[in-house]
């Protein structure tokens, strides 16, 4: 274990109220599970609807999750920040999400044309699913490998 900058994903409303993107799920993604093991269809999406059935998908500037944890969804978060994020909101159980952000390469100092209007992640996160990342330290577990030497010919 090593003490590292992360940042701690945490409940942005006093109340506690989720934004308008973060749901409690509907989905039993233990039934949606054992009818993919079994090979049987899985039933179809509620209207409108275009996330994924108990999963996330991401792309450019999206997050769309359903059946999530909280847990799952900060470490989904590592890869953008650039820094573990670790869950303390406190939430258990699963939820649905849908997340537009615009992604750091594409911010105006990068040369964005304007045209992605949504906010950047931070912001986003906490506008649309009433979370907020907080910069903490935190231990987390370190790989230290102490020598390395190249492979010998068999």
């Amino acid at each position: 274990m090593r003490e590292t900058p992360v940042y701690a994903i945490v409940l942005a409303r006093a109340d506690g109220r989720f934004g308008p993107q973060l749901r409690r799920t509907q989905t039993d993604c233990a039934e949606t599970a054992a009818l993919a093991a079994k090979g049987l269809p899985l039933p179809p999406p509620p209207p409108g609807v275009t996330r994924p059935f108990c999963g996330t998908r991401s792309g450019n500037g999206t997050l769309n999750a359903s059946g999530i944890q909280m847990a799952d969804f900060a470490r989904n978060l590592s890869g953008y920040t650039g820094r573990f994020v670790i869950d303390k909101t406190g939430l258990t159980g699963r939820f649905d999400m849908d997340l537009k952000f615009t992604p750091d390469q594409l911010q105006p100092a990068a040369g964005n044309d304007g045209a992605n209007d949504f906010p950047s992640l931070f912001a986003a996160i906490q506008e649309q699913l009433g979370l907020k990342l907080e910069a903490q330290r935190a231990p987390v577990d370190t790989l230290v490998i102490d020598s390395a030497q190249r492979a010998e010919d068999n």
